[in-house]
């Protein structure tokens, strides 16, 4: 989140952009089961987890076929799907910066007053950075949700599906 902050304080922001890295043509985002707990709960406190919201999950998992797996030779490839909470303008997206998966926190403007696609980039290093550790804590969090009898089957899924399994996992 600091990488954004600064970002945006020296110009590199995306409040001029349309938001290309949320669509189709770019978004392949997938999150961590801790990832979608946090996310899960933010939509919860906020009052944004609703039946509105379940149905364009569902129809965002659908439309972009996000629950069959794609693989070939044994690799799975990620499906590209525009992300349910992308509103389709600048600063489109409702997640509040504190609860955004990490991948969308490390996709950032290489150039001022971004306005076209093209022009934003992923920091890997970060994310990599970040992973290791987060390996840690998710393993400690799954394992405490499986002593009160919550299991998780999925590393990383998309976020429409990775929320719609939090929330099979935590009202069944």
């Amino acid at each position: 989140m600091s990488l954004m902050k600064a970002g945006e304080d020296n110009g590199r922001n995306c409040f001029s952009c349309e938001g290309f890295c949320c669509t189709q043509s770019h978004n392949s985002m997938q999150i961590s089961p801790i990832e979608a707990a946090e996310l899960y709960f933010f939509l919860v406190t906020n009052e944004m987890w609703d039946d509105e919201l379940i149905s364009k999950l569902n129809d965002n998992i659908s439309e972009y076929r996000l629950d069959y797996e794609l693989s070939v030779g044994g690799r799975s490839f990620r499906r590209t799907y525009t992300c349910p909470f992308f509103m389709h303008k600048s600063l489109g997206c409702p997640i509040a910066p504190t609860h955004k998966p990490y991948g969308c926190l490390a996709f950032n403007p290489d150039k001022k007053n971004v306005s076209s696609e093209g022009h934003c980039s992923s920091r890997v290093d970060l994310l990599e950075n970040i992973e290791r550790p987060h390996q840690d804590i998710s393993s400690q969090f799954e394992e405490s949700m499986k002593t009160h009898g919550l299991e998780f089957h999925f590393s990383k899924l998309p976020i429409p599906v990775a929320l719609l399994e939090m929330d099979k996992v935590l009202n069944n």
